[in-house]
């Protein structure tokens, strides 16, 4: 949002200016699981619906989806206003492992708003280096607009923040941040009980086989 105001001059009297509010919303996020495309779907059409767009509109939409997993979990945060939405895609549930890779999904809606935004701007961070993901550039004669990236592999551990800037038409924005922590790869218990017999299992024709050399 934007204000107009008055700032105190360290000489007395006051100086007119203008200054720019940053929307970033700070909802919980909201994790889910599916074990199906139609899952899927209804998971976004109720978030959708119970954010404004209308059934019809979000139906439109969900016709437009491809390359979604068979199965997994997402994390969504929506922003109320027009319909703000950004949403990863993951293989399982948090925490991730080294070498996974996670869909960003970004859907957005003016929902017949005067303010719309002139492109959206994508970016990860983690370990304190930022890459851009997408700057996209919605087509307002195609409403609702949705976007989905390619496999995105996190290669490294720690958290690892995804964003998305709404940049509006009047030189506001809104950020959505949606975080997820991504863990070094762990053997099992099981897995090291396995190997464990397998190893003694060796070491012990291999001394039977010394033993039965040297007679």
């Amino acid at each position: 949002m934007r204000f107009r105001g008055k700032k105190r001059l360290s000489g007395g009297g006051f100086m007119d200016m203008n200054y720019t509010v940053v929307e970033v919303n700070v909802l919980e996020h909201t994790y889910y699981r599916f074990s199906t495309i139609e899952e899927f779907r209804s998971i976004l059409k109720s978030e959708l619906v119970a954010n404004g767009m209308s059934s019809d509109k979000v139906e439109e939409l969900l016709s437009r989806i491809e390359g979604i997993p068979e199965h997994g979990s997402i994390i969504l945060q929506l922003k109320k206003g027009s319909v703000y939405m950004l949403a990863l895609i993951l293989p399982h549930d948090p925490p991730l492992d080294i070498n996974d890779s996670i869909i960003v999904l970004v859907v957005y809606s003016s929902l017949d708003s005067t303010t719309t935004i002139n492109n959206i701007r994508i970016y990860s961070i983690s370990d304190a280096s930022e890459e851009v993901i997408g700057v996209l550039n919605p087509d307002q004669d195609q409403e609702p607009f949705i976007w989905i990236s390619h496999p995105i592999q996190v290669n490294k551990a720690g958290i690892w923040s995804i964003i998305a800037d709404f940049i509006h038409n009047d030189g506001t924005y809104s950020t959505i941040v949606n975080n997820v922590n991504v863990r070094f790869n762990v053997v099992s218990e099981s897995i090291i009980g396995v190997i464990s017999m397998l190893v003694a299992g060796l070491i012990s024709v291999m001394v039977y086989r010394r033993l039965s050399n040297n007679q």
